[in-house]
This record gives C-alpha cells, structure tokens and sequence, in this order.
C-alpha cells in the first residue's frame, strides 16, 4: 500500500504545489492578484472537473485489469482517455473567451479582484488539454500500481513552474513583469511538459508497448470509451458539484473585502496541501481495491480499503494539531499582511478540526471507485453539498452575522456528513458484486 501512496501523493503534491507557489509567490507581489488568483483556482477545478473526474476513471479498469492479468485491454483504454482528453477539452477555449465575464457571474468580489481573476482564468483555460491528457495519462500509471513514473515527471514539471513563475511574474531576467497573467502562463507551460512527457512514454516505452500494447498502432476501440465514461463520468460529475460547491462557498466570502477573500484562500490552500498525502492514500484505496476486485478476491480489497482510511485518519489528525499550532505562521508564508493573518488564523481553526472526517471520506471514496461503485457517491455528494454545506454557509455567514470565519462550520459538517454515508457504503457488501 506505501509503495504505491507515497509516491502517489508526493506525485499529486505537484499539481497543488503549483497552485500553492503561485499563490505564495503573488502574495508577495501584491494582494489583489493573490486574491484574483485565489478566486480563479477553484473555478478553474469548477469548470475541468468534468473532464479531469471522467480521466481518472481509468484507474479502476487499469487496476482491475491488471488484477485479471489483462494487459492489453488496459493499453487500449490508454489510447482511449488520450482521445477523449483531447477533444473534450476542445470547449474550454469557447469558456477562456468568456472568463471575465464567468467571473463576474460566479463571484461578487471587489472590481480590481474580479479584474485579476478574469485574466488568469483565461490563460489557465487556454491550456486546458495538456491538464487533460496528464491527468488521464497519470491516472493509468497509478491505477496499475507503478506511481513513481508520475512522481517523477511531476518534480521536473513543478521545477520548471517555480522557475517561470519567478521569472513571469516579477520580471526578472529580461523578462516582462506579468503578475498574475505570468503565474497562469507559467502553471500551462509546466503542464505542457508534463502532457508531452507522459504522451512520450506512453508510445516511445518499449516495455509499456511490450506489456499493455500502447503505441501509435492499434485503433480506437469505442466500446472502451463508452465504458470510461460509464465509470468515469460519474466521478467527473462528483469533481464538478463538489468543486462548484466550494467556489460558490468562496464566492460568498469573496464579498468580504481583499483581505478576507485572501486569508480564506489562504487557508483553503494549507487545507488542499495538507490532504494531498491523503489523496495518495485515496489512490492506493482505488488501485488496491480494483486488483483483488479483478482477482476475485473483494474481502481482501475491502482490508486493504480499511487499512488506508485509517492511516488517512492518523496523518490527517496530526496536520490538524500543527495548524492549531502554528496557524498565524501558515497563513503568513502565503501573506504577510497582518489582517490576512489574523481572518487566516480563525479560519485554520475549523480546519484543523475537519482534517480526520475529511481523510475518512476520501479513502472512502477511493475503494468504492476501485470498485466501480461511482454513481452512489456522486448521488450522496450532491444532496449533502448543495442541501447542506451551502445553505449553512450563507445562514452562518450573513443571516447571522457569524462572518468569514464561522462560516467554516458549513464545510465541517459537510465533510462529517460526507465520511459517515462513505464509510458505512464501504463496510456493507452492495459495491462487491460490481463488474468493469
């Protein structure tokens, strides 16, 4: 299980260290890009979840296939999600033309925040197919237990992001000083990378050709496809209410001042660094759980289900205590701005307090993906997110009066909520008698 979680998460770090340093990095340039940004994150993940979700199907069918010792089935499914990813994002350069104007009907921010916003969606939404293509391509490597190929494209990815980001978005070296516009171009050059990397080895490796059959020959095989979108659509659709729940949820803070929309942020984003090691663990869960499923063996899947929900737990308990600790120095690293700091600091509070049922539905959610159980969880995610956490948000936040802060206990009771149906789905027998 460690050997595939550990180099999973490091390898999904890089995808959240790369927002991360944006957001660090444009902090210290000036707050209302870092607030812009801050904003545009999550509709960027609001609007390719779809796409992203269904990409990460493969998983399940690389893993279960693996498990039956059908290798070449899981290639032909590789060449599919390459396909798929590429034409699907094909829409995303109509919604890169509108990105000011999205952001002015999701978000109700100050003018200069929206302002910064609009621009880096639409360069972020500009290179929508390479985020596509790596995430399917990554999803493969990982579904069939090998993480460490996508750890080590995604170190050299984040590398070149770091490196362009100091250059774009300050202008050093004779480059132009871009600000925020540097940070979106920055982020879509490294992932160009890593898309171009992964397509490189899934059809110049010759031990991928010899083992799973991928390659530039062989056709297109639409049965295939139809059935990644089957197990993968749902996933994609669970991304998307979940990731358009937290957007709307930052968007009603977002009408707080610059200050408070960056503190929230902020804390938003030590919250996704914090749970990426977990989401390893989530990948573990779904790989693990798709082999025995494959091998005919689902009681050993649903042992090894439960032994990555609670080392989840056990981590997650523990990033909880540090940033009860040292809130005040977390917010800080992303802004030194002493409000942003203090809105920050109560904000880590809740959390903190989140961090174990967060991890608990997580590693939940990534057996019963193992297993191709994906409509259930999408069926849950959309009535507990948008009949619970929403509304309490906006309840608590302005009907009353519990402000920026407070409001952090909507997204407490949806993660609590969200464990709870997950975990007990994992403990009874329905999800065993799934078949790819």
């Amino acid at each position: 299980m460690l050997r595939i979680a550990l180099p999973a998460a490091l390898g999904l770090m890089s995808y959240a260290a790369m927002q991360a340093l944006d957001c660090a990095l444009l902090g210290h340039y000036n707050t209302t890009d870092q607030a812009g940004a801050g904003l545009t994150f999550i509709l960027v993940w609001a609007l390719m979840s779809p796409v992203l979700g269904t990409m990460s199907g493969i998983a399940t069918f690389s893993a279960q296939y693996k498990g039956a010792g059908r290798y070449k089935r899981a290639g032909r499914h590789l060449r599919s999600v390459v396909l798929l990813a590429a034409v699907a994002s094909l829409p995303y350069l109509l919604f890169a033309y509108l990105g000011p104007d999205l952001v002015q009907i999701v978000f109700k921010a100050d003018p200069a925040v929206e302002h910064a916003a609009g621009q880096y969606l639409r360069i972020r939404l500009c290179g929508a197919v390479f985020f596509c293509i790596a995430m399917g391509t990554s999803s493969f490597f990982r579904g069939s237990g090998d993480a460490v190929t996508p750890l080590k494209v995604s170190i050299v990815a984040n590398l070149l992001n770091l490196v362009l980001d100091y250059l774009l978005i300050f202008g050093h070296a004779g480059f132009p000083e871009m600000g925020v516009r540097g940070a979106a171009l920055a982020t879509i050059l490294a992932q160009a990378f890593e898309a171009a990397a992964f397509l490189y080895l899934m059809f110049s490796n010759g031990k991928l050709r010899k083992v799973f059959g991928t390659g530039f020959r062989g056709r297109i095989h639409w049965v295939e496809v139809r059935r990644l979108i089957r197990v993968g659509g749902p996933i994609g659709a669970f991304w998307f209410f979940e990731a358009m729940a937290w957007a709307v949820f930052m968007g009603m803070l977002g009408s707080f001042d610059a200050a408070v929309t960056a503190a929230n942020f902020a804390a938003f984003q030590i919250m996704h660094l914090s749970f990426l090691p977990v989401v390893g663990l989530l990948q573990a869960a779904q790989s693990l759980v798709g082999q025995y499923i494959g091998a005919g063996d689902p009681d050993t899947g649903r042992r090894r289900g439960f032994l990555c929900m609670r080392m989840g737990v056990a981590f997650m308990s523990f990033t909880g205590i540090l940033m009860l600790v040292f809130r005040g120095t977390l917010i800080s690293v992303f802004n030194p701005d002493a409000d942003v700091v203090r809105v920050g600091g109560q904000v880590l509070v809740w959390v903190a307090v989140a961090q174990p049922f967060d991890a608990m539905a997580m590693t939940a959610l990534g057996a019963l993906r193992g297993a191709g159980d994906t409509i259930f969880a999408f069926l849950v995610l959309v009535v507990v997110a948008w009949l619970v956490f929403v509304p309490s948000t906006y309840l608590i936040a302005f009907p009353l009066g519990g402000g920026p802060a407070t409001a952090w206990i909507g997204a407490l009771a949806f993660l609590m909520i969200l464990a709870g149906v997950t975990v007990n789905r994992l403990r009874g027998r329905s999800w065993e008698k799934k078949r790819l």
